[in-house]
């Protein structure tokens, strides 16, 4: 099992947490202070028994692993100032030769400004890639966004988001290649709201340790309660390509997927997706991926 799914759901949770600006989650009236703080220490407890319940099986006669090619996916606003959005959920990823199972993964998304917000997310994973097998805390992601360009009339919103990569044990351990624990990715993104009907955008960029991807998104915004998305990426090596080429790996792929994304309350949303690899099979390949989890969003009073 790769890490690259679990780059991959980043973008998807990522999704899940861009419903909180749209219709889909309005705000109705001035809101009820709630306290986070029994919901967060649920999420701190969860991912601390991960870690001291971690353990790794050795992989006695098992290839070694190389990190596949994944992509980030981020939309083009911020959230909501004063806004906290808090997930909970879980994902499936089987490829080839294993598979990754996340539960629970938690999110956290902060609104500073109407152009600057904050968002973090780890997860507690079982990998199995053939004879090996590890339980520990998966990927970190602390990451920024920075609205450069305002959607307007008729121009494209613009963002910038720099990410801070936390590796965790599932993705360095019997790694060919293994990366740094602490990586960087920087992406731009671009946007537009089509006859308030459409939302598409695109999320471009590189990480550190040597991945260049893109990827897209439509999202169809007509409906009152569900949200549609169909999104695809594509991930390339920029360096390592003859050591990926000798164990027969391929130095790209590309995914699709959907996800829907539905209203459970006023400030509840829920989600559900989808997605697998195209081209070319090989051990990295993604059969099937499958993944959902829940959002709440506390407003400050108006």
């Amino acid at each position: 099992m790769t890490p690259a799914p679990r780059t991959l759901l980043f973008g998807v949770r990522r999704l899940a947490a861009a419903f909180r600006s749209r219709s889909l989650l309005r705000p109705v009236g001035a809101r009820k202070v709630c306290n986070l703080r029994p919901l967060l220490m649920v999420i701190a407890g969860l991912l601390l028994a991960g870690a001291l319940y971690a353990q790794e099986e050795p992989a006695q006669g098992s290839r070694k692993r190389i990190f596949a090619p994944g992509a980030l996916l981020d939309d083009y606003e911020a959230a909501e100032p004063g806004s906290v959005t808090v997930s909970l959920g879980g994902g499936y990823y089987k490829v080839l030769a294993g598979y990754d199972v996340a539960m629970p993964w938690a999110d956290i998304t902060i609104g500073l400004t109407r152009r600057i917000s904050l968002s973090a997310n780890s997860s507690f994973s079982r990998s199995v890639f053939e004879l090996f097998r590890t339980n520990a805390v998966g990927d970190a992601y602390v990451n920024a966004k920075f609205v450069l360009l305002a959607e307007g009339r008729r121009r494209p919103g613009v963002a910038f988001e720099p990410v801070l990569e936390i590796l965790g044990r599932p993705s360095l351990a019997n790694n060919l290649l293994a990366p740094d624990k602490y990586n960087a990715a920087f992406g731009g993104i671009l946007g537009k709201n089509l006859w308030d009907t459409f939302r598409v955008y695109s999320h471009s960029g590189y990480f550190t340790r040597g991945i260049v991807f893109t990827s897209a998104a439509v999202e169809f915004t007509r409906l009152s309660r569900l949200t549609p998305v169909a999104y695809a990426s594509f991930g390339a090596l920029s360096r390592h390509r003859d050591a990926v080429a000798e164990a027969q790996l391929n130095a790209s792929r590309p995914d699709v997927g959907g996800t829907l994304g539905f209203r459970l309350a006023r400030d509840w949303t829920g989600f559900v997706s989808l997605s697998r690899s195209l081209g070319r099979r090989d051990l990295n390949s993604i059969s099937i991926s499958v993944s959902g989890g829940v959002s709440y969003t506390w407003r400050p009073r108006r």
